[in-house]
């Protein structure tokens, strides 16, 4: 008599996780339908320029996936966001190239982080093969401003350099991305719903709308 309640108990408890799991599948299969993200993916505001701007280039140029990643080094959500687009690229190399831009105003002298883009487009443009590990000490390691300062050194910050920075800028503001990270794909806003990690689930469904 005792173990009766106790079993109807536990039988709600596993039917209410019954239904939860069969739930949550039926979202992730929702979720997963290229539909469903190509229509909440949205179009760029002007996307004149963008071809033109140099960032940080990772993977095949030639690959269907077109991911550019904006950041700002004072951003703590743009550490995850290039992890993840990052390991992408080193899962998937012949299928996404990635491109990572950078929102920093080039005349706010009183940011204190803007010397982190000036130098890693430096070390980009003289020393290319260092640019990965410039780029995973800030963002994946988090090495503190001073630390990686002192690591990497850098020649003098070039007027292409500026420019290019400048570039970058007035691009995100005609977009009005006044914010960081931004993820692009194919030149549209990845959607907000997902992460950025979930774009692998998608890989075979743009190699379709390509050809």
């Amino acid at each position: 008599m005792l173990l009766v309640p106790i079993w109807l108990a536990i039988k709600s408890v596993i039917k209410s996780m019954i239904d939860s799991e069969s739930s949550l599948n039926d979202l992730k299969k929702f979720k997963r339908n290229y539909s469903v993200l190509d229509f909440l993916s949205k179009k760029l505001i002007r996307t004149e320029g963008f071809e033109e701007l140099k960032g940080l280039n990772f993977g095949n140029r030639k690959a269907v996936i077109k991911l550019s990643v904006i950041l700002s080094p004072s951003c703590v959500h743009c550490h995850k966001t290039f992890q993840d687009a990052f390991d992408l690229v080193l899962r998937f190399p012949d299928k996404i190239f990635l491109n990572v831009l950078f929102n920093v105003n080039p005349e706010n002298n009183d940011n204190p982080y803007k010397i982190v883009v000036e130098r890693l487009l430096m070390i980009n443009r003289s020393t290319p093969g260092k640019t990965v590990e410039a780029l995973s000490d800030w963002h994946i390691k988090k090495m503190g401003l001073k630390k990686w300062l002192k690591k990497w050194h850098s020649d003098p910050v070039s007027m292409m350099i500026n420019q290019e920075i400048q570039k970058q800028y007035e691009w995100c503001s005609r977009n009005n991305f006044n914010y960081t990270p931004v993820k692009l794909v194919n030149e549209k806003i990845f959607p907000n719903e997902y992460d950025m990690s979930e774009l692998k689930y998608f890989l075979n469904d743009f190699a379709e709308v390509d050809h």
